[in-house]
């Protein structure tokens, strides 16, 4: 009975893990979707500008750029990049999931056209 009472506890600890695991998981996710869609709506107020935020321009632009670095401050290893193409706008944001883990990656892609 003792050996089944350690099993038991084992597995709770093993349960326990994976779940705070997913937890963490689900909550980058969702910061990065938000960072997405915080960049999109501020390219939405300046869709006359959509050219500042492409590629390496970003950087010259301080909106772009401030969002750039809340990125990689709130993400571990997080890095936003914005594609421009036309009225078309990709922005990309990736981070690392724990210490060594997998890049993950949150894409969305939208059509901007001023009003």
């Amino acid at each position: 009975m003792h050996n089944v009472s350690r099993f038991i506890l084992l597995a709770l600890v093993g349960l326990q893990s994976s779940m705070t695991r997913a937890q963490t998981e689900a909550q980058l996710r969702a910061e990065a979707s938000f960072l997405a869609n915080e960049i999109t709506a501020r390219m939405w107020s300046e869709a006359t500008n959509l050219s500042f935020y492409n590629g390496a321009v970003c950087s010259a632009h301080a909106p772009c750029q401030a969002w750039r670095d809340k990125v990689a401050s709130q993400l571990p290893n997080g890095v936003g990049t914005i594609a421009v193409n036309g009225a078309n706008v990709t922005v990309t944001v990736q981070w690392q999931h724990g210490q060594g883990g997998e890049q993950r990656t949150y894409t969305t892609t939208t059509l901007i056209t001023p009003a």
